[in-house]
């Protein structure tokens, strides 16, 4: 029997909202990203599950702080955070970078799960991850 992506260790999903596709405030087009995420990241085996939020605009409905990975757009690019949480104990994340391009948000997020998949332990959720290492932890060894 096959296990499902629903409690694999790996990317579960991308939740993006419509962006520059329908919405009238969506200055960045968070569908376009979100599926490029995902196809990219797709099946990669991971520590923990990973969910990521894509928002197209600063108004986050794509809940970008509260996801491992949560990226929303700005006029100037996109913003970059890691280490949300809506769970149990729930965080909001950090931010690692702003004014990004979408080829800096996807290598942004190649190291960053790579960081994740080297050094978390297993079932350790990026949140948990996060505080365990420490943030300025964290960009010294992206930057």
């Amino acid at each position: 029997m096959d296990v499902g992506k629903a409690v694999e260790l790996c990317l579960h999903y991308v939740q993006a909202c419509p962006g520059t596709a329908v919405c009238k405030f969506g200055v960045q087009d968070s569908l376009g990203l979100g599926m490029e995420i995902e196809s990219f990241f797709s099946g990669m085996d991971l520590p923990a599950k990973v969910k990521i939020g894509i928002s197209g605009c600063p108004f986050c409905c794509g809940e970008s702080f509260v996801r491992d990975i949560g990226i929303f757009g700005k006029k100037k690019g996109w913003t970059f955070i890691i280490g949300g949480s809506s769970a149990r104990r729930p965080r909001i994340g950090d931010i690692l970078k702003e004014d990004l391009s979408k080829d800096e948000v996807i290598d942004l997020t190649t190291r960053c799960l790579q960081q994740y998949k080297d050094k978390a332990k297993k079932k350790e959720r990026m949140a948990r991850f996060v505080d365990r290492i420490g943030i300025e932890n964290l960009k010294e060894s992206l930057f």
